[in-house]
């Protein structure tokens, strides 16, 4: 279960985590995928920069 939440949040596979099984759901519930921020923060400044909507 670890290594999947691990997965998901863009941890590469070789990644280990020595902490305990409940540390870990902490770390791991703290955490932010950075490729995801990445394409929120284009998008925020696109929009106020240039003006381009991009309505889902």
């Amino acid at each position: 279960m670890i290594r999947e939440g691990l997965r998901l949040l863009s941890f590469p596979e070789d990644y280990q985590i020595n902490l305990s099984i409940n540390k870990t759901f902490d770390v791991l519930g703290n955490t932010v995928v950075v490729t995801v921020i990445r394409e929120i923060t284009i998008r925020i400044v696109i929009n106020q920069y240039i003006g381009i909507r991009f309505d889902s």
